[in-house]
């Protein structure tokens, strides 16, 4: 089948089926007249592609899992090779989370020093929230002055 087709078969565009190739994870047959002519082998490949990427790891990342179908296995799944990299990439969102709870922390304690007074978080994240609630500023905060750095954004509201 043509690109356009392939594509729409894989839920990718044309454009990152062309990127897939140069980076050695689809080998679309040639043809005569140069165009590209892709398998239902290369339309499944390109949609582990595209499953993988949309959970975060890269296009280099999902080459184990295209070997493994490529090896006749009906998951990419299931070989070794790709259970590592599930493996490294669970370890690294780990270190992520980590690195983003200890900023949240700061961040909320600098807030509550800032506040002059006893601060405390009325919407503290669930752990399956990706993004908490905003936090309500204290009453007797004093309003920012206007250094007009802001001029050039569009109004959102009627007062100025």
């Amino acid at each position: 089948m043509k690109a356009g087709e392939a594509a729409k078969a894989a839920g990718v565009t044309r454009k990152a089926l062309r990127y897939y190739e140069p980076a050695g994870l689809l080998v679309p047959r040639r043809l005569d007249n140069g165009y590209r002519e892709y398998s239902p082998d290369d339309v499944r490949l390109a949609i582990e592609i595209r499953t993988l990427t949309a959970i975060g790891l890269s296009p280099k990342e999902t080459e184990p899992f295209l070997d493994c179908l490529r090896g006749g296995h009906a998951s990419g799944d299931e070989c070794p090779e790709a259970l590592a990299v599930h493996d490294r990439k669970i370890r690294a969102t780990d270190r992520l989370i980590a690195r983003l709870s200890r900023t949240r922390r700061q961040l909320a304690g600098q807030l509550r020093a800032a506040a002059g007074e006893p601060f405390t978080h009325r919407h503290e994240p669930q752990e399956d929230t990706v993004l908490p609630q905003a936090v309500p500023l204290p009453d007797n905060l004093p309003a920012p002055a206007d250094d007009g750095a802001a001029v050039h954004l569009p109004a959102v509201c009627c007062r100025r």
